[in-house]
Order: structure tokens, then C-alpha cells, then sequence
């Protein structure tokens, strides 16, 4: 058994749409999805951040034991030259606690992370089936980091390419248990685009009261239409790319 585990169904939403997935089951805020045409694999989608990731990698060891498990989804680009719709396997993870004030790289927590034949594997087909990747350090925080500085200051000071909130906590539980894993994200937004305001409190929201916060925003912020247009377009480009990927990590570890 494959399990997948990301916070937002939106994040999967292409490969559980080519799958043709369903929702099976749903304990709090944790929706698990599985499909007649991929009985081996089951997707787990349980929110932003430590406890929850924690929270989702639990409650599928034990309702789905999986053999492998994929910690996937969107991330922040940290260096120049990452653009949305980029693939990355992160073979170092990082993680970070605390007000933003206390973060430095001497209080980085720091893990070597998955399955290395998986990743070897994957590395060497890499461009097979039009799906490029790269590895890369990944770096986990506890609150979203939205803006420009503050994705360019961890960029030059951590050996990450990108940033998430849940891959470190996911691999760590992974390990606990004593199943394989890898990490596999799809950057959202680079690092020149901080991301407006609304983001960060819809984490929250399902995902139809995700979109009634953004349609709100706009209307607010009427001149921010473009901006949440380009925003809408990077997430279509990120979910068709993390598909790809994912397609093939099912094919890759089964």
C-alpha cells in the first residue's frame, strides 16, 4: 500500500481527478481518498503544519498501513531561478519552531530524509514522461512565509531551495514507524512573489470557503484581480505538475 499525504486536496487535486479518487472516509479534518483503479494507494488530506501532518501520518499508518508514503504538495521557492510548476525530491529536511524573531540556522532541527533506491531511481529517469525534477533541501516552518524577504533571507541563510510546513513533520513520523518515504513538492509561488494576505488565514477554511475568502479579497481589493489571477494559473501549473510526479512515484514503488 502507497499512501500520499498532503494538507489540501487542492494540491492533488489532478492526480486524484486522472485516478478517479474518492473520499472514503474523514476523522476531524482528515479526508482519505482511494480509488477502484489504483486499490493500492490511498491519499490522505489533513492540513497545514506540524500537528496536523503528524495527526495524518498516524491516523493512515493505522487505518491504511502503508509500505511507502509520500509526503506531497505545494512549496516556496527560497532561491532565484525556482519557478512555479518546478518538481523537487528533497533528500535533506529542516525544520523550524517558534516566533519568526528566534529562527536561525543554529536552531534548525535537521534530518536525512527518504527511500535512497526510490530517489537514485527517480533521479536517474529523470525527464522520462515530460516529468523533470530535482533534488534539494527543503525547510520546514511553523507559520507561512509569505513574503519575499523573509523566503530570500531563508534562502541565504539554510541550504534549502524551498520551504513547506508539513515534510519534515511527515518524515519524521514516517520514520517512527519504521515505513519508507520521500518527499515530493511542486513549488506554488518563487521567491520574487510574496503572496497576498488572505493565504495564510484560509488555512483553515475547506476548500469551497477557500475560495468564498479569495472571491472576498478580490472584492475588496478590487486592483488585486490580477494578482489573483496569476495566483490561480501558478496553482493549475504546480497541480498538473505534482500529478505527473506522483503518477509515476505510484508506478515507481509498487
Amino acid at each position: 500500500m502507497l499512501g500520499i499525504i498532503a494538507a489540501f486536496k487542492e494540491e492533488v487535486e489532478d492526480y486524484l481527478r486522472k485516478g478517479r479518487f474518492k473520499m472514503v472516509d474523514r476523522v476531524d479534518s482528515i479526508s482519505f481518498y482511494q480509488s477502484s483503479s489504483a486499490p493500492d494507494v490511498t491519499v490522505a488530506a489533513g492540513g497545514v503544519g506540524r500537528e496536523r501532518a503528524e495527526t495524518a501520518t498516524g491516523l493512515l499508518i493505522d487505518r491504511y498501513p502503508p509500505d511507502f508514503i509520500v509526503s506531497a504538495g505545494f512549496a516556496g521557492g527560497v532561491r532565484e531561478g525556482i519557478g512555479p510548476g518546478d518538481l523537487f525530491l528533497c533528500d535533506r529536511l529542516y525544520s523550524l519552531e517558534g516566533p519568526a524573531t528566534f529562527w536561525g540556522p543554529d536552531s534548525a532541527g535537521e534530518r536525512s530524509i527518504g527511500d535512497a533506491a526510490v530517489i537514485d531511481h527517480l533521479i536517474k529517469t529523470a525527464g522520462e514522461d515530460d516529468v523533470n525534477y530535482e533534488l534539494c533541501g527543503c525547510l520546514s516552518v511553523p507559520d507561512l512565509a509569505s513574503g519575499s524577504s523573509m523566503k530570500g533571507w531563508i534562502g541565504d541563510n539554510f541550504p534549502v531551495d524551498i520551504i513547506d510546513m508539513e515534510s519534515y513533520w511527515v518524515s519524521s513520523a514516517a520514520a517512527a514507524a519504521g515505513i519508507r518515504h520521500v518527499v515530493a513538492r511542486t513549488v506554488l509561488d518563487p521567491l520574487e512573489q510574496t503572496l497576498p494576505g488572505f493565504v495564510g488565514a484560509a488555512f483553515d477554511d475547506s476548500g469551497r470557503r477557500r475560495w468564498v475568502r479569495a472571491a472576498g479579497y478580490v472584492l475588496r481589493k478590487p486592483r488585486e484581480a490580477p494578482t489573483m489571477l496569476r495566483l490561480a494559473k501558478q496553482s493549475s501549473v504546480a497541480n498538473a505538475s505534482l500529478g505527473g510526479l506522483l503518477s509515476k512515484l505510484a508506478a515507481t514503488v509498487q
